[in-house]
């Protein structure tokens, strides 16, 4: 297979095992750049109609009242799991799965594999930080459970890290396997865990339905933005047979 039909996120044997050329490079960091700059912007742009201009409306008078009602029927029980599943995303848990798989990509030589995990997530991080501290929305006014973060409440962030690392990982695991169970497992894990997360961000008083759901988004974005970056010529009408070509190529190595 020469350099023009490698799939495009194998690497090349010659010269290019320890990381990306410059052309990749370039196209990388041309990608993360304007994914950054539009996804910040679609966000603020959002959080600013939401609370300074459609405030009084309806649909923010029922977002108000849904994670009134949630903190007005807490069970021990629930508390309980709603602690374990916000425990999953908090930061010290998504660096812990993050740096696992960087390390496991490592020993694998997958170092583009290592660049993109470690880029989502500084990304998603950037994005966060960008757009919670220019739109400013107060948590809900309810009791919360456990500390709470000096970001604001749009988006979530424990949604959007959740999404950006289990979704990338999904991802990973969809190219280099075309083992239908592998792949439906970690899908199937990442929509479990955002779901779930999002459920206990709301139910601990945390944030209200709609910044879960704008994290939602900005995780789902990242992914997006991620694969685009590294991964680009994997969609349209040859997208599977290079896939195909892919797992074939590190399956033949795998026996080597």
């Amino acid at each position: 297979m020469n350099a023009v039909e490698m799939a495009p996120c194998q690497t090349s044997e010659r010269g290019t095992n320890t990381g990306v050329n410059r052309t990749r490079r370039s196209r990388v960091v041309r990608e993360i750049a304007i994914g950054y700059v539009a996804v910040s912007a679609l966000l603020i742009a959002l959080g600013m109609v939401l609370t300074r201009v459609i405030q009084r409306s309806s649909l923010m008078a029922w977002d108000t009242r849904f994670v009134r009602d949630f903190s007005l029927h807490r069970t021990r029980a629930l508390v309980q799991w709603s602690s374990r599943w916000s425990f999953l995303a908090d930061a010290p848990s998504i660096v812990a799965v993050g740096a696992a798989v960087v390390l496991l990509c490592a020993i694998r030589r997958k170092w583009l594999h290592v660049l993109w995990i470690a880029t989502v997530l500084a990304l998603e991080l950037g994005v966060f930080l960008t757009v919670s501290y220019t739109v400013g929305r107060d948590r809900p006014n309810v009791a919360h459970l456990g500390s709470v973060p000096s970001t604001g409440s749009f988006p979530s962030g424990h949604i959007a890290a959740t999404i950006t690392l289990y979704g990338t990982i999904a991802l990973m695991v969809h190219l280099v396997t075309r083992n239908r169970w592998a792949r439906g497992v970690a899908w199937a894990w990442t929509v479990t865990a955002a779901t779930m997360v999002g459920w206990a961000r709301v139910y601990r008083g945390m944030h209200h339905s709609l910044d879960v759901g704008a994290g939602a988004l900005l995780g789902t974005a990242i992914c997006a933005i991620g694969w685009r970056a590294f991964c680009p010529g994997t969609t349209g009408p040859n997208a599977e047979r290079r896939s195909a070509n892919h797992v074939s190529s590190n399956d033949s190595k795998e026996h080597r």
